[in-house]
């Protein structure tokens, strides 16, 4: 995946400023810090490189470890209801127990 190019770069992400207030209405999470949550928050396999896919409405990290790899989707505080969220990890679950491909949630260590 290093081919890829690091899409949290400035030239694919950046951040706004409210002229009145001055304050952010998007920033970009680092790749290392969301890997370092990730291996404390996930029981997953021994998790090794993070890297920045994609970021706008919702910013897309690739997680790879060994054994496995896994799509981290991170979306702006406020921005999806809960029950949108509870709504579609229920239809991918769903959809995965039938046999089709889908992105499932994992569970956290608690």
């Amino acid at each position: 995946m290093s081919d890829m190019p690091d899409m949290a770069s400035p030239d694919h992400c950046f951040t706004q400023e409210n002229e009145r207030h001055g304050s952010v209405s998007h920033s970009v999470v680092s790749p290392q810090w969301l890997l370092d949550e990730v291996r404390r928050v996930y029981a997953v396999c021994r998790l090794e490189t993070c890297e920045s896919l994609e970021c706008g409405l919702t910013d897309r990290y690739v997680i790879a470890g060994r054994e496995a790899s896994f799509l981290a989707r991170l979306h702006g505080r406020g921005e999806r209801l809960q029950s949108e969220i509870l709504y579609e990890l229920e239809f991918a679950s769903h959809v995965s127990k039938h046999g089709l491909r889908a992105s499932v949630p994992v569970a956290t260590r608690d």
